[in-house]
């Protein structure tokens, strides 16, 4: 099981403070399926996360050569992430690391 690294907890953290307890719990509970199995591909599998094509778009710098980054996608909240041995990083897209759809650059 990865872990998120301590930016990203912290991350997570500010943004559930602005949600319900129901809409954090449920948040929350994403962020720990996908830390268990970021791909979606085990058993049992998840929709919650997809390859991301092109991030340096939307990150605003050159990632090096083979990091591979995925789309966090449940159904209302957004954000990239890329996975490094048993750590998942969330990458700020425009200084933001979790946002809902509405505030997400590439929807």
């Amino acid at each position: 099981m990865a872990q998120l690294v301590p930016k990203s907890a912290e991350a997570l953290d500010e943004f559930c403070e602005g949600l319900s307890e129901k809409q954090a719990a449920f948040l929350r509970g994403v962020v720990a399926r996908v830390c268990e199995d970021p791909a979606g591909q085990g058993n049992p599998g998840h929709r919650y996360t997809r390859k991301f094509k092109n991030p340096e778009r939307y990150i605003g710098k050159k990632l090096p050569a083979g990091t591979k980054v995925w789309e966090f996608k449940p159904n209302r909240y957004r954000g990239l992430f890329i996975t490094k041995g048993d750590w998942i990083a969330f990458l700020p897209v425009r200084g933001q690391r979790f946002m809902t759809v509405e505030e997400c650059a590439w929807h």
